[in-house]
């Protein structure tokens, strides 16, 4: 088990993965590259570290997030990985239009692949920075749900209820302290926006004098209402950004 314990617990109830070792392969003048369930690939960098008998061999280890819709982003040199949602995200919300509660919401899919070898444990955290009370996907306030799930089709609104939701910032585990050979695993976590915009109602009415001079007015019925829902310009949308960030420990060998 890794040697680091995280600042906070960890709330999100996290199913668990299984994990496939793959001989490590030393290559010369090369790049190694690891597949991603979605045809994407993992790209690897190396660390080095002494052995006791002072020899000194190449880690491989490795950090991509991808965003649906999208192709993957990957940490090249163990730096975070950002990535941002805005505009398309909140019209793609607003054209899905509200339930029958008049709730608007959104689930977005994103997975996290990793690689680590020679002891080294791999862990990371999650960021989420410029929700904005005047937006749309922050619209009233509104706070976004991540929780993990068992695969990106698990993804769902629904999804939120029965799951504990993700605490920013809280140390995830990723590839225990140990394994020498490369060892990789994906875990897919689901996004779940959702909002209740206020509305305007009005029903149309008329009024008017008949030829003969008498005051006439009209009758109302279901037809004659008419609803709207009151959101910010779809146009002045400002993006989200959500940073991955790998945390390496080597710990004791």
């Amino acid at each position: 088990m890794s040697t680091h314990q995280p600042r906070h617990a960890i709330t999100a109830s996290r199913p668990r993965h299984r994990i496939s070792r793959w001989p490590i392969v030393l290559v010369v003048g090369l790049a190694v590259i690891l597949g991603l369930s979605s045809g994407g690939t993992l790209a690897l960098w190396s660390s080095r570290h002494t052995s006791p008998n002072i020899s000194i061999t190449p880690a491989l280890l490795g950090f991509a997030v991808e965003k649906e819709n999208a192709a993957a982003v990957h940490s090249t040199h163990g730096e975070p990985i950002s990535t941002t949602l805005g505009r398309a995200e909140a019209e793609q919300m607003i054209v899905a239009g509200p339930d029958n509660s008049g709730v608007f919401t959104l689930a977005l899919r994103f997975s996290v692949a990793f690689t680590a070898s020679h002891g080294f444990a791999l862990d990371y955290t999650m960021n989420i920075e410029g929700l904005d009370s005047d937006s749309i996907l922050g619209l009233g306030g509104a706070t976004p749900q991540f929780f993990e799930v068992d695969d990106p089709s698990s993804c769902t609104v629904g999804g939120v209820s029965g799951s504990s939701p993700y605490l920013v910032g809280t140390l995830i585990e990723g590839i225990e302290q140990g394994f020498e050979q490369a060892t990789s695993d994906t875990h897919h976590w689901c996004l779940v926006f959702s909002i209740t915009p206020q509305t305007y109602h009005n029903t149309a009415t008329a009024s008017g004098t008949n030829v003969v001079g008498t005051q006439e007015n009209s009758t109302t019925n279901p037809r004659d209402t008419w609803m709207t829902y009151l959101t910010a310009d779809l146009e002045l949308e400002p993006n989200i950004t959500l940073t991955f960030t790998p945390m390496i420990n080597r710990g004791n060998p």
